[in-house]
């Protein structure tokens, strides 16, 4: 049981650390990085809202820090 929890615990880190590789999301391009006010933000996840009924896609977002 301990090395499952040492497992999951590293995979947890690991997906926390790595900055997205990702930089399209439903046809919509994002810059790896961007900066406020002097400061470099890197791009760490994109996401897609849809309306699951329809299947419509309502809008697209990043997440920078």
């Amino acid at each position: 049981m301990p090395i499952a929890r040492a497992t999951i615990l590293f995979a947890s880190l690991m997906l926390v650390a790595a900055p997205a590789s990702a930089r399209r999301c439903a046809d919509v391009e994002f810059s790896p990085t961007t900066e406020v006010n002097g400061e470099t933000l890197v791009l760490n996840g994109l996401g897609l809202r849809e309306v699951t009924v329809f299947n419509v896609n309502v809008y697209v977002a990043d997440l920078v820090f």
